[in-house]
């Protein structure tokens, strides 16, 4: 495809923030709609007692993409769009995706060790591969979609949420129809990355290429970037990569009451959880052009709304929520209070989720680290005191989020108290 003429970059009428938000909630919903089938899909045949190393693989896969969502979440806070066509910024961020893209693939591959830990030695390297491949792409996919949030292409961003969530629901569900493999079955939950950027890439490259520019030269750009997957390590831990956090402490246990909270875990705070993830880059956008009292009012007016949200969805998961999971996966039942508080406490972890863009939009990247890696270390240090692995999960995702989003909110406003206390050579000139 040629590259795109003076006449090409005149935009169009910009798509408005409120429809930005529509499409990119829409795709959300797509994306959550096929996950849910698939996460309901899988165990319901595999079974609890056989689907545990599946879950653990699909934990894998996403807490790598939750680490590598750090690049999508700079690349979108350091593009610009521009009016006449440059390669300056586009070098920059080829050259950038090549080379990360190629360094993560054969850092996942040496892991292997580490796999056969977390797996088993049998299918520690079996997975490793497509772990490998899930990485690389994504991290293609990450670059494309922080340039497409920056350049607020939010069709396309919808097309690359929606696409690859249903593109992933028909390659496990045509590989559930011939086989039960989980090695199969992991490739199958791998493969879409890749796919969505030999599908969907041609269709949007003609509003990305040439239009945009990079704030931060290629050194800048990786290493913030490298402070921010400290943060989005700490994110993935806390959402995708919790079950694998599970299974690690609770050696010794049958596999199927861990299977149980893993994949109930799952399902249940994906309402609350899924559409602020989705929500980070959108955020940033947000929260770039907002300062002092109008920033504070919108994380307020946005928080509250998050606040509502969970606890409604809290009781509704008490009341229905054995009834719809006695339905759906009866293998999997639990108490009442179980669900309702796995929606509980995704709603401090949805909280973070909303602090995490306002810091990161000042380009506080030390201050938004540091609020992941709190509310991450203290998680995972409550997940060792001794009680039942419902009351300990539960305990650490509400508590270690909390302290987090209070680490982000000081941050905040120390940053603000700052920027209001006069210079000395400001009071000296008076």
């Amino acid at each position: 495809m040629s590259e795109p003429t003076p006449s090409d970059l005149a935009p169009s009428a910009p798509v408005q923030a409120g429809n930005g938000l529509k499409l990119i909630l829409g795709a959300t919903v797509v994306a959550g709609a096929a996950g849910y089938v698939v996460t309901i899909m899988v165990p319901a045949v595999l079974g609890p007692n056989q689907v545990q190393p599946f879950l653990l693989f699909w934990s894998a896969m996403y807490l790598m993409v939750a680490v590598l969502a750090g690049v999508q979440q700079e690349v979108t806070r350091a593009a610009r769009p521009v009016t006449e066509s440059i390669t300056v910024g586009r070098r920059t961020v080829r050259r950038f995706t090549v080379v990360v893209s190629a360094l993560v693939g054969a850092l996942v591959v040496a892991a292997i060790p580490l796999w056969n830990l977390l797996f088993t030695p049998e299918m520690g390297w079996r997975f490793a591969l497509p772990l490998a491949l899930a990485a690389a792409s994504y991290v293609v996919v990450a670059t494309l979609s922080g340039l497409m949030y920056g350049l607020v292409r939010w069709q396309s961003i919808a097309l690359f949420i929606a696409g690859d969530a249903v593109l992933r629901l028909a390659c496990i569900g045509a590989v559930l129809l011939v086989t039960q493999d989980v090695v199969t079955l992991a490739w199958a939950a791998a493969l879409p990355f890749a796919l969505s950027i030999v599908l969907f890439w041609p269709l949007v490259r003609r509003g990305v290429v040439g239009r945009f520019d990079i704030d931060v030269t290629n050194r800048q750009l990786g290493w913030n970037i490298s402070r921010t997957l400290v943060a989005s390590l700490s994110m993935g831990v806390l959402m995708s990569g919790f079950p694998l956090v599970i299974g690690a402490t609770s050696t010794g246990l049958p596999d199927g009451p861990v299977s149980v909270i893993i994949v109930l875990l799952t399902l249940v705070r994906a309402p609350v959880v899924i559409p602020m993830l989705s929500l980070q880059s959108f955020l940033i956008v947000h929260f770039r052009a907002l300062r002092g009292a109008a920033l504070g009012a919108s994380i307020l007016r946005i928080g509250a709304l998050v606040v509502g949200g969970t606890a409604v969805l809290s009781v509704l998961a008490w009341w229905l929520g054995p009834w719809v999971v006695s339905i759906i996966l009866p293998a999997y039942q639990t108490d009442a209070w179980v669900l309702a508080g796995i929606v509980a406490s995704s709603g401090f972890l949805a909280l973070l989720c909303v602090s995490g863009p306002a810091v990161l939009a000042r380009s506080a990247h030390a201050a938004y680290s540091a609020g992941w890696v709190v509310a991450a270390a203290v998680s995972v240090a409550l997940m060792f005191v001794p009680l039942d692995v419902e009351p300990r999960t539960l305990i650490a995702l509400a508590v270690g989020p909390l302290v987090g989003f209070v680490v982000h909110i000081g941050s905040l406003v120390l940053a603000d108290r700052a920027g209001r206390r006069p210079h000395p050579s400001d009071q000296s000139e008076a």
